[in-house]
């Protein structure tokens, strides 16, 4: 693509084989920042347009459904690791892995939030989420992850219900962008409920 990457489009976002797209190089991805391949070298990215009053969020989706959490929760995306399985634990709940020496609970974000399973593919990622409020981070499993797009706090409106959750309470609220709606996650919210907790998933 020669145009400029505009700050008010999805920008995508790619990882080869198992390197995870880190927060930095996420960052870098969405302001302009010159960045680093895999092997270390040096990157040039396209400077988008100023919009101070845009958040940056990662778009990813679920069921069809475009959903956004804040890049500022986001410590990296990755294709999906090894996941030890877990006894007696509720099906959402994949299991833990291993991330760099930390022991990462990793959730099925289709199967908490109630929506129907689908057949794995190769589009599946994991998005490591944390919280914002205190030391706790988490996996989550999504179908696939668009990219970047800036928000603007006036953009996200109320919302009593969304196809990507039977849950309210975990979204923020809606932006519709022509003729798509995007459903804004609230992490701190996801990760503070007592659903989760009940299981002290570790960080």
């Amino acid at each position: 693509m020669n145009n400029p990457v505009r700050d008010d489009a999805v920008e995508p976002m790619t990882s080869t084989g198992s390197d995870p797209v880190s927060l930095a190089r996420l960052i870098a991805q969405s302001t302009g920042v010159a960045s680093v391949d895999a092997s270390g070298n040096s990157v040039g990215v396209p400077q988008p347009e100023s919009k101070s009053n845009r958040i940056k969020h990662v778009v990813f989706v679920l069921d069809g459904t475009h959903c956004a959490v804040p890049l500022t929760n986001v410590l990296e995306i990755q294709r999906i690791p090894r996941i030890t399985s877990l006894p007696h634990v509720p099906s959402w709940l994949r299991g833990v892995t291993n991330m760099r020496g930390d022991v990462l609970s990793v959730v099925d974000l289709r199967m908490l939030l109630g929506i129907e399973t689908a057949d794995r593919s190769n589009d599946e990622r994991m998005v490591v989420v944390k919280s914002t409020s205190e030391d706790l981070a988490i996996g989550w499993i999504v179908d696939r992850v668009v990219g970047i797009r800036g928000i603007e706090p006036n953009e996200t409106q109320p919302c009593s219900t969304t196809k990507a959750s039977p849950d309210a309470g975990f979204i923020q609220g809606i932006v519709q962008r022509d003729d798509r709606v995007i459903a804004v996650l609230d992490v701190n919210r996801v990760l503070n409920s007592p659903i989760l907790r009940q299981f002290e998933l570790a960080s």
